[in-house]
């Protein structure tokens, strides 16, 4: 038989499961990785799946008469004819099932069945407090716990690694990244940001690094990701223009004056840009408040749950995002904002961006070449980032303009300079 053939009923899924258990109980320990009591539907499934802990909890496996016997015999402790299916007639039907299909097909639809239950029950929980204005916070951690624990254990066994590492060499899988919209920085970093991974952005006040920022959630944007920006100390407003003027080219500080500082023709091409923005497959989200790191985690809940996915996160910056509980010192705050932001990227399987300030230390350097010890109140930064990144204008005071971001840390390539080119007025890094 082919699996094609069941019923798209979950007690059919259950039972094929539970009778190939029986058929082949050596499997049953491998199967108690994934499948538990919770995620049957029906009581009759769930009684029998005890049995079978009684029967073959203790490491014997052998199917025998005796052990058909011991199951029949337990069956007939749950004789009751309210229950549909009953106990018995499960029973029954198990002995019975065909022992040569694929015990994870089974436990991939039981499995599936039980998320979809538990989504509909949140959903609607969801729904209700929602539509009387009450807090439903805890829901949306439960969500997300529910996909965490259903689609991914966090263990990795040396067969399924081994899978992993073939399929990746061959071609069938690739690493996850997002282009920065800059192809000497895609190639230093591998392909661009990688999932799970911490990208810290520093410089001086002043130097850029929110515009660099910013063009790189803007070419995100065009390319269909679904950004979130998190900003401690701009205006939504101020966002807004500042994308218009990357992605227009118009002057900031005109667009900052509105349409009466503009000609014709800058109105025209802010307009253009913002309708071929509305035009791409890309959603950018925008927060701007002071905030936790709890706070962010729960505004990125409930854009998953609105959108399915995030895809990449932009923190400006860290040193203003507010600690969860008061440390003895400012740095073993930092150290706990900077783990948080970690744990945000290996939650949201998405790179987190983090704008960082310097401390004092850089400018009593006297040598001008950035150093991850100038960033400003915690070395945990240095260790959490996978790649830390100095935006530094005008180097050895060149020319205006003349900008390059310097590499100081990066786990998936050379540590190296990226020669830029700032064009102050629109606010736009270009690639030189």
């Amino acid at each position: 038989m082919h699996e094609g053939m069941f019923s798209n009923q979950p007690w059919a899924d259950e039972q094929y499961l539970l009778g190939l258990i029986y058929q082949s109980p050596e499997e049953f320990q491998k199967i108690l990785k994934q499948v538990s009591e919770k995620h049957f539907i029906y009581e009759s499934s769930k009684i029998i799946w005890r049995m079978y802990l009684e029967i073959f909890g203790g490491g014997e496996y052998m199917k025998d008469a005796t052990t058909e016997k011991r199951l029949l015999e337990l069956s007939y402790q749950y004789i009751d004819s309210s229950e549909k299916p009953s106990v018995a007639e499960t029973v029954g039907e198990i002995l019975s099932c065909a022992g040569t299909l694929n015990p994870q097909f089974f436990i991939d639809r039981v499995l599936e069945k039980y998320m979809e239950r538990e989504k509909r029950r949140i959903n609607t929980q969801i729904a209700t407090r929602a539509a009387a204005g009450n807090n439903f916070e805890d829901l949306t951690t439960e969500l997300s716990q529910l996909e965490k624990e259903t689609n991914d254990s966090g263990v990795v066994e040396k067969d399924e690694l081994i899978d992993k590492m073939i399929s990746h060499l061959e071609g069938d899988t690739q690493i996850k990244t997002i282009s920065t919209g800059y192809r000497k920085l895609d190639d230093v970093l591998g392909g661009g940001f990688r999932a799970q991974n911490l990208f810290i952005l520093a410089a001086r006040p002043g130097i850029g690094k929110t515009a660099l920022a910013l063009n790189m959630l803007v070419n995100s944007v065009w390319k269909g990701f679904n950004p979130v920006f998190f900003s401690t100390e701009m205006s939504i407003d101020e966002i807004k223009n500042r994308m218009a003027s990357i992605m227009s080219g118009v002057s900031a500080t005109c667009i900052d004056m509105g349409s009466d500082a503009m000609s014709d023709k800058q109105l025209d091409e802010v307009m253009d840009s913002i309708r071929a923005l509305s035009g791409v497959g890309g959603n950018p989200y925008f927060v701007s408040k002071s905030i936790k790191t709890s706070e962010i985690k729960s505004h990125l809940r409930r854009i998953k749950f609105q959108d399915g996915k995030v895809d990449l996160v932009f923190v400006d910056y860290m040193q203003r995002v507010l600690p969860e509980a008061k440390e003895q010192s400012r740095e073993r705050e930092v150290a706990q904002i900077s783990s948080a932001m970690k744990d945000l990227a290996m939650e949201f399987d998405c790179p987190v961006i983090v704008i960082c300030q310097p401390s004092r230390r850089m400018e009593d350097d006297s040598d001008a070449t950035p150093k991850n010890s100038w960033l400003r109140d915690s070395g945990q930064i240095e260790q959490d980032a996978d790649v830390i990144a100095w935006v530094c204008r005008n180097p050895g005071g060149g020319e205006p303009g003349v900008s390059k971001l310097t590499i100081t840390k990066n786990r998936h390539g050379t540590l190296c300079d990226i020669p830029l080119f700032f064009e102050s007025k629109n606010l736009r890094f270009l690639e030189k």
